[in-house]
This record gives C-alpha cells, structure tokens and sequence, in this order.
C-alpha cells in the first residue's frame, strides 16, 4: 500500500566524468495471458538518471523511473467451478461483446518515483554521507461491475451453480448441462447489461448494471541522511533519520452506465435494514438524488494520511575470529482519516478528520558470526521490534465511517535464526534454523453475515503467529562444467492465541441481535496453520557451464500449502451447541491442505564478446511437465451457512499455477 522510496546510491555510474546520464526502457504487451481467457496486459518500464560531480568530494544524482501497466484481471473460483468447465484457468470476468472479449476487471497502474541524493565523501574515504529527497505519487484504478435491484450477475455466483439446486434435480440437471455445453453461459453477459439498460432509460429509471472504477491516488514525500564512519579497522557506524509523509485517497467513479441514463448514489446492501431512517441507504447525504453520470464520484470518497519519522544507528564490529554488531532504531508514526462524503449510516462521523493516533516503536537487532576457521562459520542474528498497525486494518470501515477498530496497538515480532555455513572446493552448503514470532497483529474485513442478513465488519485484535523451520542450501561441481544444487525448506507457520474479535453491523444498527450495534467474540484458531505459500518447498536442479553456455535443469517440490481460513467458522456463534466430537462439528473447524505437487524447470543461455561489448539471450521454460494442478493460493470465503453449517454451500476458493510457459531474452550490453 505504501510504496518505499529507498535510496539509490548509483555508485557504479559515478566516476572521473563531470557528468553521467543513462537512461532505459522496456515495453510488454500481449492480446491474451497465457492458458487465461480473456486477459490481456501492457507494460512500459522507463529508468532515466543524471549525474554531475563537482568534485572529489561532492555528487548530484537525480533518478526518475516508473512502470505504466493495464491488465485484465483473472478471477478465482471454487473446484466446482474448475471441474465443471475442465479448466483450472476458467476465469467468469469476461464475455464476448460486439465479436470482442471483454473484461469487466481491468487495472492500470503508474506510480512514478523522483529522487535526488547527494553523496558527500571526504578524501580519507573513512566517513560517507548520502542525503535523499525523494517523492512518489500516481494512480491505481480497477474497474469492477456493480448492480441494482436485479440477482447478482457473476456467472459463478453460487445461485448460477448446479450445487446450489441440490433439492431438485431437475434444476440442477438444467444448470449442469448449461455448465459443461454451452461456453456463453459461464461468461459474463454483456449484451443481457445493455438491454436491461437501454430499456430502464426509456422508462426514466437509473441504469441496473454499470463498471465502476476503484481508484487509489498516492503521493508521498520524504526525506533522509545516513552517515556511514569508519571509525577504526575493526569498528564501522552507521545511522540515519527518516522521515516521510504519505497520502492515500480512496474513491469510486462510474467507469460505463453500459447503455444506460444515469446512477443514484445509493448503498443496496443498506436498503431497508432501518425503515426508521430514511437517509440510511444514501452514501452521500449532500447530493440526494443526483443523477450521476460516467467518471462522477460514488459510493465512498475518502484519505488515509501517515506522518513518520525514523532514527537509527548501527555498529559493526570485526575481528580475526568473530564479527559482531548491534543495532538500534526508534519510529513515531502518526495516522488519520479524512472523510470527503456525509454517509446516511454515519452523519455526523463520516465527513472531516478522524482523531489522530500515534504510535511510537522501537527496535534492536544483534548479529554474531564465529569463524571457526577460513572455510567454516556460525552465524546467529536476532531482533525484536515494534511497529505500527496496518493504516488499512486501523479502521472500522473505512470508506463510511472515522471509527478506529478496538483495542488498536502496536505489532510486536521476535526472531532469530541460526545458521552453518561451510566453504569447501568440493562442497558449498548453508543450514539454517529459524524462528520468527509475531504478537499483537490486527486484522480487519468486512463481508455479508448470512445469518444477521447485513454487512458486518471482522476487526480481529490480539493475533499471535510463529514460523519456524529448517532451511538447507548445497551446492556440489562435478569436474569443471556441472554443478549440483539442492535448496529446500521445511517450516511450520501456525497461530498460537485465541483473538478476540469485534464484529460491527455496517449500518450502525442493531442486527446482531444482542441490543447493540456490535459484539465481542473469541476465535479458536490456535494451532491452526497460517496461509500464504508452501512451508515445504525444495528444489534439486543441474547446471552445466561451458565458453559461455550455460543450461540449467531443476525439479521442484512444493506441500504444506494451506487454505486461508475464515475466523467466523472457529467461534462459539457458528458452531453453536454441537458436540466437539460429532463429525459436523470436526467438519466445520476443519483445514484444507492442498496436495503436494511436482514441477520442473529448464533454462538455456550464451553470451557472446563482440569488441568490447557483450551480446547474449536466454529461453527459460517454467513447469516444463505442464502440471496444472499446483493450487498457488486457497481460502475459505467468508460467507458461512449459519443454518444448516453446511460448508460445502461457500466452499473454498483457488488460484492454480499456470502450466508450461516460456521466456525469450535478448540482451547487448555496451562498454
């Protein structure tokens, strides 16, 4: 969410010339991702920096760079979905439109960065110091379909599934032929939009169905200076101050009425929860009724607003058979909202400035590196720090509402790893153990709660999670032109308390059902595993080496991939009264953990001298056995069958990893 403005020293463009410029580019594009339907994506990379030294002492560097990019966006879906079509990549957010693929969900990106630094180095070369300003700002837009007063559209909304119709088979019959035989059904409708449309505007009503457009603007300003001292042969410091200033605004516009007259400025899901307040369903109470038009704000219009500042310092020590260092920081950062819109759910807080928090944190870290001799080392670091929640999990919902989520402290995380690392001709190897604990993280969501019928706010306080586990890295030459490698991890990613979480009703009403508008409750999640990627992973691959060849073969393993959960499914609510050993209960608490999968990789490359500059290319092939059954990322969603606990109504969701695809690089390299 906010981009890090780090300092670019360039050292190896500055040299005996008064001035240095270099400047480069690239460009992507493709109609179509591979194995995706309906995606397509254009990329431009630019990089220009200028120099000039004044003298021995004193350089001036001033660098832009930036990466305009538009991409059609691919969707997730359950394994019903997957199966039902025969294809892992199935993606519902396009259909065909005037002969054309068109997709609803499209995200175009430029953030810009500008920094200018100067570097300071006195002749005895014992003392450096660099000063950076730096800025960066731009957009961030995704474009999504939005809907009124008609079912949802998405053709893989679970009411369009066969496994919605369980209870009469000749419905779920009709959906499962329409499913596998007819393509135009599980895509998105496109010309179904426009005549809805056209037909409302001929009866004075506003469009049904329209693209909005989520845009993220950001600017950020900051400054820094580090100094860098060679205080001895053996003793080096370094220390630095910075601090920065960031902005994030929020906001929707109408990106296509699709056919249609105009939009109202109306929440959907807020129709009708409080009769005895007319304004509820108004996101913006200052222009009731207006007919908005494309590129108009709607639905929510809002900032985020950060201040930091950050001192730190670090001393290296280094002797013949032991190096050390310590390090230190201290950070205040201070946070806010600003609300642009008077939202009819929160009048009197939604517009204006939210109270301002600031939390102040702090760091230390320690290394320690024994050389038992010159070919064999221990090496230990450890750290303890804390820091600042999340600006995005800080809130209550924040694109209606100025209200900081309960209990909100600073994060704090411990670690330390291990390691042993051998350098022999004949053998290269580095094993690891590490352990990292993470205390007091927040998380917050908001999603539709079932069984209150409204959206709620997830605001989780109190996390605690650990990741421990080995890591091993070998590298063996066999003669002169192979050499063997093995790199793998095994770790255990798991939560370790029992959060409390807080839980909102939307509209500031009372729909839980307790006499208030929110309660408390205790996830039983601990033990549980955290989600986010293989904990196991391992790679064994051959690279061979000769007159500037090279071919590089790996085979790769990756388990312990498992889905990200749904903190409601583990509370005392959702599982009711029934009993901890009955098999619905066990059902219900339960974790998927998605099989382990095998892939391979190949590489091949040359290089070439021609005079004094270098020509080269290279062709990777990524799952090279075509393995299209690595699921890369799995969740439960966060709707839940508060009836009947059914899990299989919402079932999880997936992404898998695409199958072969292959790289081409050229590259001349000029002296």
């Amino acid at each position: 969410m906010q981009p890090q403005l780090q300092q670019s020293h360039h050292a190896h463009l500055r040299h005996r010339l008064d001035e240095k410029r270099l400047g480069l580019c690239s460009f992507r594009f493709g109609s179509q991702l591979s194995f995706v339907d309906g995606s397509s994506y254009t990329g431009f990379a630019y990089f220009l920096t200028a120099e000039k030294r004044f003298n021995s002492k004193h350089a001036l560097n001033l660098s832009v760079w930036g990466s305009p990019t538009s991409k059609s966006l691919q969707g997730n879906a359950t394994q019903e979905v997957y199966d039902l079509t025969g294809d892992h990549y199935y993606n519902s957010n396009w259909g065909w439109y005037q002969g054309k693929k068109r997709n609803a969900r499209i995200r175009d990106t430029h953030e810009p960065v500008i920094m200018l630094s100067h570097y300071y180095t006195p002749d005895n070369d014992k003392l450096q110091i660099t000063t950076s300003l730096g800025t960066s700002f731009g957009s961030q837009s995704t474009t999504s379909l939005n809907w009124a007063n008609v079912p949802d559209p998405r053709p893989d909304y679970y009411r369009n599934l066969p496994s919605y119709f369980k209870d009469d088979e000749d419905l779920q019959g009709w959906y499962t032929d329409q499913w596998l035989h007819n393509k135009n059904f599980r895509q998105i409708d496109w010309d179904h939009f426009y005549e809805v449309n056209q037909l409302a505007a001929t009866l004075g009503e506003q469009s049904q169905y329209i693209i909005e457009n989520r845009i993220i603007d950001h600017v950020q300003v900051s400054g820094s200076s580090n100094i860098v001292a060679n205080l001895s042969n053996n003793i080096k410091l370094s220390a630095g101050i910075d601090i920065r200033g960031y902005r994030q605004h929020n906001y929707k516009t109408i990106n296509d009425l699709l056919g249609g007259a105009y939009w109202l400025n109306e929440d959907k899901f807020a129709d009708g929860e409080s009769p005895e307040n007319p304004y509820l369903l108004y996101d913006d109470l200052d222009n009731i009724g207006a007919h908005l038009g494309v590129g108009d704000k709607f639905g929510y219009d809002y900032a985020y607003n950060i201040f930091k500042q950050n001192l730190w310092a670090t001393a290296k020590f280094s002797y013949n058979h032991v190096d050390f260092h310590i390090g230190v920081n201290g950070t205040t950062t201070e946070m806010w909202r600003t609300g642009y819109m008077r939202n009819g759910r929160f009048p009197d807080n939604s517009q204006g400035n939210s109270e301002k928090k600031v939390f102040p944190d702090y760091g230390i870290k320690a290394g320690l590196t024994y050389k038992i001799n010159g070919r064999n080392y221990l090496v230990l670091n450890t750290q303890w720090q804390t820091q600042a929640p999340s600006i995005l999990d800080a809130f209550i919902s924040p694109s209606i509402r100025n209200d900081y989520v309960s209990n909100l402290k600073s994060e704090k995380d411990l670690g330390a790893d291990l390691s042993y690392i051998m350098r022999y001709p004949f053998m290269r190897m580095r094993l690891s153990v590490y352990y990292y604990k993470f205390m007091d993280v927040t998380d917050q969501f908001s999603f539709y709660h079932d069984d209150y019928g409204s959206f709620v706010n997830y605001a989780m306080t109190g996390i605690d999670k650990q990741n421990m586990g080995v890591e091993l890295g070998i590298e063996i030459p066999i003669g002169s032109m192979f050499t063997l490698a093995l790199a793998g991890n095994y770790g255990d990613y798991t939560y370790t308390s029992r959060p409390n979480v807080t839980i909102t009703a939307d509209n500031g009403y009372d729909v839980l059902g307790n006499g208030q508008s929110e309660y408390n409750e205790v996830v039983y999640w601990k033990n549980f595993h955290v989600a986010g990627g293989p904990q196991v992973a391992g790679t064994l691959g051959l690279k061979f080496n000769y007159k500037y060849w090279f071919v590089n073969i790996s085979a790769n393993y990756f388990d312990k991939i498992y889905a990200d959960l749904n903190p409601e499914r583990r509370t005392t609510a959702a599982r009711g009264t029934l009993p901890a050993s009955s098999e619905l209960y066990q059902n219900l608490i339960a974790q998927e953990r998605c099989k382990g999968q095998f892939t391979m990789d190949a590489s091949i490359g040359k290089s070439w001298k021609v005079k004094k500059n270098t020509i080269g290319f290279n062709i990777s092939v990524t799952n090279l056995t075509n393995n299209k059954n690595l699921v890369t990322s799995a969740w439960e969603q966060r709707r839940f069958d508060y009836n009947d606990y059914n899990v299989n109504k919402f079932p999880n969701k997936y992404y898998y990893a695409m199958g072969t695809t292959f790289y081409i690089g050229i590259n001349y390299t000029f002296q």
